[in-house]
């Protein structure tokens, strides 16, 4: 009767994923010569490694000596490879997901536009939200209507955090908003102190 192998237990360690990593380039150079540049260690110290490893999972890995012709996966060794190629690819998956979230704007923009907005053909407000919302779905948009002449004081009040009116000319000196002009025909004066979140 064939001793059981031991089963790999616990979580993985730092050590057990180094000789994870190990493994993997061993198995791209194709032996554990050529292994040596790519991981920038001693062939006696990769043998080692590998030893260890194949001890840590109760398997024989591969089959090799001193040179690359001789190097060969065994069916456990070619299981685990496959496996460490899924795992890097969860791990980049990950790495994307968590960019993402930290490049992502979230919570609410208060806009504050000309009550007569939709009479103003060159905003085109439906395909400029839409932008908006596919660009930071997560962004909660607040839009309010207010008087041409009053957008800048529901801003410079604190009650709006973006303003657009085509009609202003220029942009008055003020500590409290800075504006910038977003095309040929409106100007857009932002709250200094926006609390949406950029993370």
């Amino acid at each position: 009767m064939s001793k059981p192998k031991s089963t790999l237990t616990g979580r993985l360690s730092d050590i057990d994923l180094r000789l994870l990593r190990v493994f993997r380039e061993v198995v791209r150079a194709g032996g554990l010569a050529p292994a040596e540049v790519a991981l920038n260690i001693s062939r006696s110290t990769i043998s080692t490694h590998l030893s260890d490893l194949e001890a840590r999972l109760g398997m024989q890995l591969c089959l090799r000596s001193r040179g690359r012709a001789d190097f060969k996966l065994t069916q456990e060794g070619e299981a685990v490879y496959q496996a460490i190629t899924e795992l890097d690819g969860h791990l980049e998956a990950f790495k994307s997901q968590v960019n993402a979230i930290q490049s992502s704007l979230t919570g609410q923009l208060r806009i504050v536009l000309p009550d007569d907005v939709l009479e103003i053909p060159q905003l085109d407000l439906p395909a400029t939200l839409a932008r908006i919302r596919d660009r930071a779905p997560q962004l909660q948009l607040d839009l309010q209507l207010a008087a041409p002449q009053e957008l800048e004081l529901e801003i410079l009040a604190g009650r709006a955090d973006v303003g657009i009116n085509p009609s202003t000319p220029a942009a008055p000196a003020s500590t409290t908003g800075r504006y910038s002009t977003i095309s040929r025909c409106s100007t857009v004066a932002a709250n200094t102190h926006w609390p949406a979140n950029s993370r």
